[in-house]
């Protein structure tokens, strides 16, 4: 610039700086979407495995809630100790889920 007045090889160079930024948002941009489609194909995944997870340990606890009481003390305390163990495994899937889906979304992202 001289004068007060921008020569054409100064605006070549503006054009071209604003050019090389415009390229470096459009790369990043392509680069976010891919990444939030894996992660939206991660979390449908993700969804189907614990509702499969969900499913079974209903079924199993349906299984040996159907089987009659024992009259074999030993046969008896295997199947509550079958239920317990279920339960315990319910409650740690839904504190794991609760733990997952609970977790604020970041408030700021890196540059």
């Amino acid at each position: 610039m001289s004068g007060g007045w921008y020569t054409w090889s100064d605006l070549q160079a503006q054009l071209n700086r604003i050019e090389t930024k415009l390229n470096t948002v459009i790369t990043k941009e392509t680069a976010m979407a891919v990444d939030l489609a894996g992660l939206t194909a991660e979390v449908a995944r993700n969804t189907t495995v614990e509702q499969s997870v969900v499913a079974l340990v209903n079924a199993l606890a349906a299984q040996i809630a159907a089987f009659p009481p024992s009259s074999d003390p030993a046969t008896q305390a295997a199947l509550d100790g079958l239920k317990s163990t279920l339960s315990q495994n319910d409650d740690a899937i839904a504190a794991a889920v609760v733990a997952n889906t609970s977790t604020p979304p970041p408030t700021s992202m890196k540059r």
